[in-house]
């Protein structure tokens, strides 16, 4: 059973990321990784006594760089190394002289050799099949093929565990040689040609049946375009490093494999022992390897698609590759190729990256003419591994495609992707100003990106806009709905990329509600009320800062004018209050229906009574009869003569003369209780008289009035 360790600290890429930020503590750590890699190469081309200084150099520019955004989003080292090749090559120049000669002859690189058998991949497959691939798969393709590292080496570099890195390689690996077959998968007409070049992936590989591998062989022998495009397939399959190498680090590439444990030198090596496996039994098809097209090829495509990319013009002037420190460990300007041309043979338009010096001893040679050979030797591969088998006989010709099944699982494929997906749920009805941090996983290895999608957004471009996202973090402006876009990298380029590895964008939507706004009048209104009454009004609103609005209807039934609501007439009145809404506010509202009844009636009777005595004063009531519900009255007292009168507190009366008063009374209180002074001796009298308050109507005022004896 395996235990896939967590990795706790930061990745490179998080560490870039807080590095562009402003956290140079972050850049220490990105040192303390890299420092031993930059050392290596810097010892290759200056020597021991001027690395250090050169490293520093390096490192500044750097930091220099991903402070004012620029640099690498995830291939630190590869960045780095770049770094310290072209700060070496402003060396160089600076210090350089023109040196007169009378002789022109060994700066002449002659004729360049033209061999139809790969003339049609001076394109370079294989550089524009790695240059096509996730820089996480790049990266994680240099340091496990080129620096021979570890999976547990390499994980606290991408964040991730070494059971995730052995997994992330192996994927690479595939997405490599299946994203070079997809190349050429639609250049031959012929059909045997797209027989062959579906079934060369299984066949590098041995995994076809003997009838295929023997058809495959076949076809080899007598096709010289198949047969480059297998040479370069075998190169990209076992010497990867062979073709990374140059990449980057040019003519100081061998010395430092070798100074990091002897690893990359084997490296190095195998792509060309394996062509050269091949090539012995089909010279005349390969006079001019594939495997030197292709490394140059290689450096030119990933340069311009990554380094320059990054800003990488900021680093330094354009490398040149004849370095002196490194010169002791290429090969000399005869030395063979594994098919018989000179290692350093360019094809026509591919030159090294950045190599814009003219051409000198150390960097050209004229090529030699092919090999000649035995055209008729089968090729010596895993379909068909015995060199010793009878040649196929080349006046045949190719085998008919129809005499044997063909195996669809063996032809080029898409490289493996996972599809996108978000990790992180959408909140549900999120609050106005909240945030939200998106997270996603999946796709080909890229870094995933997140943004606001245009067409989804509700109010797009504009200041009410439903959302905006900084990095992962998502912020709910306003009401509406917000689209969040997530694919592996922003721009054109970027979705094309997803797009062709299957993965795409996928989207996430998220609806902002409105804030509800909760509308109230004050005081609260009753379920009925009565002709001629009325009530002062105001309203509560939100926080939308309109104003709200009252009103009621019909108008003759009620009316709301200044502040006061009228009861006009018996019927049913509604009334309502309004506030209007806002991009984030809702709009609010209140209503309330009342019953507008008809003005009572009552016949009115007054009555009056003695309640207590004693020898100061004597305790009087007065009680109104007959006084509908809701309704008012009010009662006059007149003594005759100038006795004084006292009302009861809390009794609603007012003074009218020198001892007469009016009260109020109603239908929940139909009383007035009051004491007037007792005088011996002397008969008394007090009169009292009852009218309606409007609306209240009594129908037979004739019978409103009472007097009071009292005795002396």
């Amino acid at each position: 059973m395996s235990v896939s360790l967590s990795i706790d600290g930061p990745g490179d890429a998080e560490l870039i990321s807080a590095v562009r930020g402003g956290d140079v503590d972050a850049y220490g750590e990105l040192f303390a990784r890299h420092v031993d890699a930059a050392r290596r190469l810097a010892r290759q081309l200056t020597g021991p006594a001027d690395a250090d200084d050169l490293v520093s150099d390096a490192f500044t520019k750097v930091l220099t760089v991903l402070q004012r955004g620029g640099g690498p989003d995830l291939a630190f080292r590869a960045y780095l190394l770049t770094a310290v090749r072209r700060l070496h090559v402003d060396k160089i120049r600076a210090g350089s002289r023109l040196r007169p000669v009378d002789d022109l002859a060994p700066f002449d690189p002659g004729l360049p050799f033209h061999d139809t058998a790969v003339e049609g991949f001076d394109n370079a497959a294989a550089a524009r099949a790695f240059a096509s691939l996730p820089e996480r798969w790049q990266m994680v393709l240099w340091h496990t093929e080129v620096e021979q590292q570890k999976p547990a080496d390499i994980a606290p570099l991408l964040g991730m565990s070494a059971n995730s890195v052995s997994a992330l390689a192996y994927r690479a690996r595939e997405g490599l040689r299946q994203a070079f077959l997809s190349q050429h998968a639609t250049d031959p007409d012929d059909v045997d040609c797209a027989w062959t070049r579906d079934h060369l992936g299984a066949y590098v590989r041995g995994g076809l049946s003997r009838r295929d591998g023997s058809r495959v062989d076949d076809h080899l022998a007598s096709c010289r375009a198949c047969a480059a495009v297998y040479l370069e397939l075998t190169e990209v399959n076992s010497g990867l490093a062979g073709l990374l190498a140059p990449l980057l680090l040019g003519t100081a590439g061998a010395g430092y494999l070798s100074s990091a444990g002897g690893a990359g030198s084997g490296a190095m090596s195998s792509g060309f022992a394996a062509a050269k496996t091949w090539a012995v039994a089909h010279a005349s098809l390969t006079a001019v390897g594939g495997l030197v097209v292709t490394t140059a090829a290689v450096v030119s495509i990933y340069g311009a698609t990554h380094l320059h990319g990054h800003n990488a013009a900021d680093l330094g002037s354009p490398p040149v590759l004849d370095t002196p420190a490194a010169a002791s460990t290429l090969p000399t300007p005869d030395s063979q190729g594994p098919h018989g041309t000179r290692l350093n043979h360019r094809p026509p338009g591919v030159d090294t990256v950045g190599d814009t010096s003219p051409a000198s001893p150390s960097t050209s040679a004229a090529t030699t003419p092919p090999v000649s050979g035995d055209s008729s030797a089968p090729p010596v591969g895993p379909g068909n591994p015995s060199p010793s088998s009878t040649p196929t006989d080349p006046t045949t010709g190719p085998t008919d495609p129809t005499t044997g099944p063909t195996d669809p699982t063996t032809g080029p494929t898409t490289p493996a992707v996972d599809p996108i997906t978000f990790d992180s749920s959408a909140p549900v009805n999120p609050a106005l100003h909240s945030t939200y941090v998106v997270s996603a996983s999946g796709g080909s290895g890229g870094t995933i990106q997140f943004s606001v999608d245009p067409a989804g957004t509700s109010n797009y471009g504009t200041p009410d806009a439903s959302c905006s996202i900084v990095g992962d973090t998502v912020t709910f402006d306003h009401a509406g709905t917000c689209v969040i876009d997530a694919q592996e990298g922003t721009g054109t380029a970027a979705l094309a990329r997803s797009l062709s590895a299957g993965s795409g964008v996928v989207q996430q939507s998220i609806v902002v509600p409105q804030v509800p706004q909760d509308v109230a009048v004050h005081p609260s209104l009753e379920t009925s009320a009565l002709v001629g009454g009325q009530v002062d009004l105001t309203a509560t609103g939100g926080d939308s800062g309109n104003p709200v609005v009252i009103s009621a209807t019909p108008n003759d039934v009620c009316s709301f004018v200044d502040g006061t609501l009228y009861f006009l007439n018996p019927g049913t009145c509604d009334v309502t209050a309004t506030q209007g809404g806002t991009v984030d506010y809702a709009e609010g509202s209140f209503a309330a229906t009342l019953e507008v009844l008809a003005p009572p009636n009552g016949d009115l009777k007054v009555s009056a009574e003695v309640t207590g005595s004693d020898q100061n004063k004597t305790e009087i009531r007065a009680t109104v009869e007959n006084l509908p519900d809701r309704s008012q009255a009010t009662v006059t007292i007149s003594p005759e003569g100038s006795y004084e009168v006292t009302p009861d507190d809390g009794t609603d009366c007012q003074k009218t003369g020198p001892a007469s008063y009016v009260c109020t009374v109603s239908s929940d209180q139909p009383w007035v209780d009051f004491s007037v002074n007792v005088h011996n001796d002397e008969t008394r009298f007090i009169d009292f008289a009852v009218a309606p308050v409007d609306p209240l109507i009594d129908p037979d005022p004739g019978n409103n009035t009472f007097r009071l004896q009292l005795d002396g």
